[in-house]
């Protein structure tokens, strides 16, 4: 049987040294050989495996901080950026110093988590050996809190070389440090790590007060993927009959202002208040019938709630323990479009959605005027409030996370200057370091989106298409950049972080028979020559589950969709491009997903990390467009004649498993 894969793999390096030479060879060789048969050959693995700034696998981060993953439902800083970078294909360790506990303050019981790749140990679990067989030169240490137990850890990185990273995320000085904290101790995590974070205002100043001007404000985020709007979510069971406004967090009576909730209750008889969150001291009494406490929950099992949810509270008392505090769930409200009604605290000062109270009378009032806002007004802030706060774009800055600026980005526009702000301006505020250049192909457009181009992206470079064509348009886009690696996106497309280049990228430095990395995919219906069938979209999840994400990728595949396609400009060189017949739209990334299967390549799916999409916005297409439909018979024909003699390419290795 091994035999008989070596033979199969050769051939098909064969066919990639046709194209790509003699280093495609090496590395189809190193992958197919080597890494499926380390466990005969673990020391040639060690040697050859290959190194670079494409190998986000290789990558490592290491958390130290207070509680475990699972607690308080797995909503706390540490976790989210555990779960980031679980998703983007990082190795985590985390370490914690305290067990779980539960409503009533006492330990709950011992957390044993069990998610691939990612290492869950008490700080007592841990020692210096196992820490050292663990980090590599690729690794960013996190410190999340100053506790004496972590500055041995803090010492050996900085012995190592290694990068770390203290973030401020709380006043440790005021009741929340205990007995084990340390102005000393905190001022060595300040002054001897590569980059100090503070998550809000009143913390920078801290670490700015003790020596490290260049403090960086990172404050609380929200994961997109969790929180998303365009979900559609099934209606709790625990959840009262009618309309309902959310809090969601600590309903610890030093954070949470009663009193504003009391009165919104009374004044808002109409609606009922719901909480879910840790309960670490008792619920007051003579609240009013309409509050009800729905229990503590799983931060997945949160965005039901949300989605449902009239509007959101955030009736944070001030301090300095409130202060310190970036609140994770204004994202979250704001993420899923909630209006919020807050009391005033500074971190969310400009958030869209927020509307802030400064007495419970005030607050009360708020609470009926906000369910009459209309969100769609706002949609444009919010899209950009969501680019500039996600967890993976706070994963981002703490891990350094950078390219070689090879890759060119093509996009096309036709009459989409409502939309081309949100796509540029996100991708070059996410995505800068890999970028080569940025190329806007204005497909005769007549609403000024060139123009528009021109006059606020100095750095893009625009170019005509006198014709409105998918084809013809990237084409005219790829001859005008200059990177190694092209990516395709459409103008409808937005980004939230730069791990959607880290990971093409490195499937595509590290698999040569991989011709094509991409965001979007379909598959057709069997035995259909109309050429219809589902696309990842249709799935949940994007068709991706925690097997493929360990794998990195899928190749059951016919085609890629061009909104967030990765290629070597060779390879793109060598398909001859897309085809202009196809022009103006349908079936052009499918003939250039043939082309590239032709050439002895396997496609690959991912749904990249960061990549966010308004769907429609670009073509203003629908199935039912008459227009649209046209093209669609007519281009499908055209594809079904063209490649009639490869029609494996339509049907091979079909799976449909999710």
């Amino acid at each position: 049987m091994y035999f008989d894969d070596l033979i199969n793999n050769l051939k098909k390096a064969i066919k990639v040294f046709r194209v790509d030479g003699a280093p495609a060879l090496f590395r189809i060789l190193h992958y197919k050989i080597i890494t499926t048969y380390y466990w005969k050959l673990g020391y040639l693995f060690r040697i050859f495996t290959p190194t670079g700034d494409h190998r986000i696998d290789s990558c490592k981060l290491v958390i130290f901080t207070d509680s475990p993953f699972d607690d308080i439902g797995g909503g706390q800083r540490a976790a989210q950026l555990a779960r980031a970078g679980l998703r983007t294909g990082l190795t985590v360790l985390y370490v914690y110093v305290f067990p779980r506990s539960g409503n009533d303050g006492r330990i709950k019981s011992v957390s044993k988590i069990k998610l691939p790749n990612l290492h869950h140990k008490n700080i007592k679990q841990l020692n210096m050996v196992e820490y050292l067989k663990f980090i590599n030169k690729n690794t960013s240490v996190v410190f999340e809190m100053p506790h004496p137990l972590f500055l041995d850890y803090l010492e050996m990185a900085k012995t190592r070389g290694i990068r770390t990273v203290f973030e401020l995320t709380d006043d440790w000085s005021t009741s929340l440090g205990g007995d084990w904290f340390s102005d000393d101790i905190l001022r060595q995590f300040t002054l001897g790590t590569n980059l100090v974070t503070g998550t809000s205002k009143l913390l920078i100043n801290i670490l700015m007060a003790i020596g490290r001007t260049d403090a960086v404000y990172l404050s609380n985020a929200a994961n997109e993927y969790l929180f998303d709007r365009n979900q559609h979510f099934k209606r709790p069971v625990d959840l009262p009959d009618g309309p309902f406004a959310l809090y969601i967090g600590s309903l610890d009576e030093k954070k949470l202002g009663w009193e504003y909730i009391k009165e919104a209750s009374v004044k808002n008889q109409d609606i009922n208040y719901c909480l879910i969150g840790n309960k670490t001291t008792d619920i007051p009494d003579h609240l009013p019938q309409n509050v009800r406490y729905l229990g503590e929950k799983k931060i997945e099992e949160i965005p039901p709630y949300l989605s449902l949810a009239e509007y959101c509270l955030l009736p944070l008392t001030s301090g300095n323990i409130s202060d310190a505090i970036s609140p994770t769930q204004a994202f979250e409200y704001i993420f899923m479009t909630k209006p919020v009604v807050s009391t005033e605290i500074p971190v969310v000062e400009g958030f869209p959605l927020v509307y802030t109270a400064s007495n419970e009378i005030e607050f009360a009032n708020l609470c009926h005027k906000v369910k009459d806002i209309n969100i769609e007004l706002e949609i444009h802030k919010i899209d950009a409030f969501i680019s500039h706060n996600s967890w993976f774009e706070r994963l981002q800055k703490i891990i350094e996370l950078k390219g070689q600026q090879n890759v060119s980005a093509v996009i096309l526009i036709h009459n989409n200057r409502d939309i081309i702000e949100r796509c540029l301006q996100s991708l070059i505020d996410n995505c800068a370091s890999y970028l080569a250049d940025v190329v806007v192909v204005d497909n005769a457009s007549e609403d000024g989106g060139g123009e528009f181009v021109l006059d606020n992206f100095p750095t893009v470079k625009l170019v005509r298409n006198p014709i409105n064509g998918c084809a013809s348009g990237r084409n005219l886009g790829v001859k005008s950049s200059r990177g190694k690696y092209l990516a395709f996106f459409d103008s409808d497309q937005w980004f939230t972080s730069g791990f959607c280049f880290a990971e093409a990228l490195s499937i595509l430095g590290t698999h040569a028979e991989i011709g094509a990395v991409g965001w979007a995919a379909g598959w057709f219906y069997l035995k259909n020559d109309s050429m219809e069938g589902p696309v990842v979209d249709y799935f949940p999840k994007r068709a991706m589950n925690a097997e493929i994400f360990r794998q990195g990728y899928r190749t059951d595949i016919p085609y890629l969709g061009t909104g967030g396609l990765f290629i070597l400009r060779s390879v793109f060189e060598a398909t001859g491009g897309f085809d202009t017949a196809y022009d103006p739209t349908s079936f052009e990334d499918t003939d250039l997903s043939f082309a590239i299967k032709k050439l002895g390549f396997d496609l690959a799916y991912r749904d990249l990390t960061g990549i966010r999409h308004a769907a429609h916005q670009s073509t203003k297409s629908h199935e039912k467009s008459p227009i649209y439909r046209e093209l669609f018979s007519k281009n499908s024909k055209y594809l079904v004649n063209k490649w009639s003699n490869y029609r494996k390419y339509f049907f091979e290795k079909q799976k449909w498993t999710f």
